[in-house]
């Protein structure tokens, strides 16, 4: 249907200081934007009636590691650097096989449908072969991404550690292969980290980044360990974020940062002036002991753009509502140590995780006029029928204790998403 209603009970956060509800309303819906609310269905459109359920934007994760799918959950005892030597990396070699990549890779797009996330940023791993498999399977399943073959020739197991030409010469060819795949899947540039890239290689890729015109995803001040290891190798820099600047890789509103816990306070305006995205990953900060991102600061500014990440497998979860109560959970315990950083609301951690990474993507994750029509209908009947609750304490439930089970439609650009993995129907 390109025009078609929506009825339902409706709440998103367009700004993070208020959550904006809609009960009992009627959602217009045209070639796959949102015109917006009306009282009742205009004549002749076609309805679906929702009435009594509870609808939301999908969920958006700004940061998550494909490669470590089957990972998730393992090794949460191990502070970072050595759980990237115990798991990861052995984990990541094994996608010089397109056979294993064939098996994992389909399973994560249906495990992100299923848990609500219907737009990503993805790490891919270091294989050329592989990573074009990933973004073939993805563009199968319907969802919406971008997605990066991993960069690293330093500082990695012989089996992961790729020449600096090769590594350029790869990631060229798989730009061109993949530019102009859709819309809905498209490549970005995704240097590990820098302590795995030599300075020939970043600068390379910051070329790269320029000449195809493509967005930059990494990492930053996640450990405090790294952050001394990234001063050692490049002394010459200011600060961390001064690694990426020297080689051309922030592009503004193209670069996804994640972790940014231990910031300078130059980087913190840097990140504001250069409208660099930063991609909170509560979870994985908390599960590798790397430390408490003061997101509430960061978010209060109002000129940093800020977004959540599931982070798996460092994060033991997709479902960024589990996120969005880590990220409070994580502000209220550094308002413990200081009482002047006022904990982040629901409103505010909802916005995390709808319309702050939907920046990233454009005019999503909020219901506004001319958005895209990206939307979760959940069934919290048996939970509403415990006790009277508003929409904001329906959201409330949901995000500290609902279940994906829970969502019984989804929807990108207006049009229903199944199962990627679902038998066609006969």
């Amino acid at each position: 249907m390109n025009r078609f209603c929506l009825l339902g009970d409706f709440i998103s956060a367009p700004t993070p200081e208020l959550l904006v509800e809609h009960p009992g309303s009627c959602l217009l819906i045209e070639e796959g934007r949102q015109v917006g609310f009306f009282d009742r269905p205009p004549e002749g459109c076609p309805v679906l009636d929702y009435r009594g359920h509870l609808i939301i934007p999908s969920f958006i994760d700004l940061h998550v590691h494909a490669a470590q799918y089957p990972n998730m959950g393992l090794g949460m005892d191990l502070p970072l650097l050595p759980w990237l030597d115990a798991y990861t990396f052995p984990l990541e070699m094994r996608y010089a096989e397109a056979a294993y990549a064939k098996r994992v890779y389909p399973a994560f797009w249906q495990a992100l449908w299923r848990s609500g996330s219907l737009r990503a940023c993805v790490f891919s791993s270091i294989h050329e072969e592989a990573t074009n498999l990933l973004m073939d399977q993805g563009q199968e399943s319907g969802l919406i991404a971008y997605v990066g073959k991993v960069n690293m020739d330093r500082n990695a197991p012989e089996g992961l550690r790729e020449s600096t030409q090769d590594s350029l010469a790869a990631t060229e060819r798989w730009l061109r292969k993949n530019q102009s795949l859709s819309h809905r899947i498209r490549p970005m540039i995704t240097p590990r980290f820098v302590p795995s890239c030599t300075q020939e290689l970043m600068q390379g890729l910051g070329a790269l980044a320029q000449q195809y015109n493509v967005p930059v995803q990494s990492h930053i001040n996640e450990n405090q360990d790294e952050v001394a290891w990234v001063a050692s190798l490049h002394p010459e820099a200011p600060d961390y974020l001064g690694v990426y600047e020297a080689f051309d890789l922030i592009r503004p509103q193209q670069t996804i940062l994640a972790h940014a816990i231990y910031n300078t306070p130059r980087e913190e305006e840097a990140y504001a002036a250069q409208s660099i995205f930063l991609a909170h990953c509560p979870n994985a900060n908390l599960n590798m002991s790397s430390g408490m991102m003061k997101c509430a600061h960061l978010l209060r500014r109002g000129d940093i753009l800020m977004g959540l990440g599931s982070d798996v497998a460092g994060g033991n979860t997709l479902f960024i509502p589990r996120v969005m109560v880590n990220a409070m959970r994580t502000s209220n315990l550094l308002h413990l140590t200081d009482p002047t950083d006022d904990p982040l609301t629901l409103s505010e951690a909802f916005y995390l995780g709808t319309r702050g990474s939907g920046r990233f993507f454009g005019d999503c994750g909020a219901f506004c006029p001319d958005f895209s029509a990206d939307l979760l209908v959940l069934n919290d009947e048996k939970a509403r029928g415990l006790r009277p609750m508003t929409l904001t304490e329906r959201l409330s439930r949901f995000v500290f204790s609902g279940d994906p089970q829970e969502i019984v439609l989804r929807m990108l650009e207006g049009r229903s998403l199944p199962d990627p993995l679902a038998a066609p129907q006969s």
